[in-house]
């Protein structure tokens, strides 16, 4: 292990904490660990399902000093056969694995970072180039610590109080960051000649007659209502990469990948259905309206909500309990083309 004074440690844990971002969290973790170590290879993993298999999406690797993260969309990984049972091991038992080779050299260290409810969310693993310092996982295994508790204080920054969904402000968030992804892809596209299989779709979703619903049982009711549809609607959207918002009041967004519109309507259709069908008590039953927008290159956040909010409200006007998808509204002359916010000028991203 190189020999890193306390206060370039101290520096480094206040570089990790200083940003409230994922991604740079999860490249300050490595460059820490890579600035503490010699001959060590770092990539940090997300565990996406445990049980009954377990799949892993890379967070972030480094290699010979280049540090780069998987971003905020990421592919399951396949795991390597010689590397299974210690992944198992890590993640099931939240223990400290060690991969030994045919000649009891230790290759590679594998940790488990563990969140408040004692389950592991994700995993280090420690490719040994050269035969490593032990006292490294020591380090590891706190900086791990530090990285769990402040992903913890994010994911609470970014959370709606009543419902646990994630709020407003991280919607804008994310639409910026799909956004700036979809012209980089689309310019490399125009260069490869690509076609892009994988969209995200955007879905306004609002809760019909719910003035009615308060009105008549109250707010505190009203609350328990958008508690419960909420729910359903985590239990619904079940994707890996897919994002639910409360965007305020009775509206919620949905963020969905879907490789073409059918398979989004498809999604969207059935979680209306299922709220539809849903028996919530007291009320009996609640439906929604659905208006959807298929994010490409538009100019802002904003924009894009502004359409699908449109097609949702044409959904209301002409029934409720229904979803519209605003590209087909428009070009079957049902409404006219959205008016650009004045927000869409904000942001330039090129």
């Amino acid at each position: 292990m190189n020999k890193i004074s306390t206060i370039q440690i101290i520096d480094s844990l206040a570089e990790m904490t200083r940003h409230h971002d994922r991604e740079i969290l999860e490249k300050s973790l490595l460059k820490t660990l890579d600035e503490l170590t010699t001959g060590q290879e770092f990539k940090l993993y997300r565990v996406v399902e445990a049980k009954p298999k377990i799949s892993l999406a890379l967070l972030a690797y480094s290699v010979n000093g280049v540090i780069e993260t998987g971003g905020k969309h990421t592919k399951t990984h396949c795991i390597f056969e010689h590397l299974k049972a210690g992944i198992e091991a890590a993640v099931l038992l939240g223990s400290l694995e060690q991969i030994q080779n045919k000649a009891g050299k230790v290759t590679h260290y594998i940790y488990p970072a563990i969140d408040h409810d004692n389950e592991v969310f994700a995993i280090l693993i420690q490719e040994c180039k050269e035969t490593p310092d032990l006292d490294i996982l020591r380090y590891a295994h706190g900086l791990l610590k530090v990285y769990a508790n402040y992903l913890e204080l994010i994911d609470h920054n970014e959370r709606d109080k009543l419902t646990q969904l994630l709020n407003r402000e991280t919607l804008d968030k994310e639409l910026i960051g799909i956004l700036i992804r979809n012209n980089e892809k689309n310019r490399r596209r125009l260069i490869k000649r690509e076609k892009n299989p994988l969209g995200f779709w955007l879905g306004v979703v609002d809760i019909d007659h719910f003035k009615a619903v308060n009105d008549r049982f109250g707010h505190l009711f009203g609350d328990e209502v958008l508690i419960l549809v909420a729910r359903q609607m985590k239990s619904d959207i079940r994707g890996d990469e897919d994002l639910i918002f409360r965007f305020g009041g009775e509206e919620f967004v949905i963020l969905l990948q879907a490789y073409e519109m059918k398979e989004a309507k498809s999604v969207f259709e059935r979680l209306r259905k299922n709220i539809e069908t849903h028996e919530f008590p007291q009320l009996g039953h609640v439906t929604v309206s659905i208006g959807i927008m298929q994010v490409t290159n538009q100019d802002s956040p904003a924009e894009v909500i502004a359409c699908a909010d449109q097609a949702m409200y044409y959904a209301k006007e002409h029934g409720r309990n229904q979803i519209r998808v605003y590209e087909e509204l428009l070009e079957q002359g049902l409404i006219e083309k959205a008016p650009q916010s004045p927000e869409s000028g904000d942001v330039e991203f090129f």
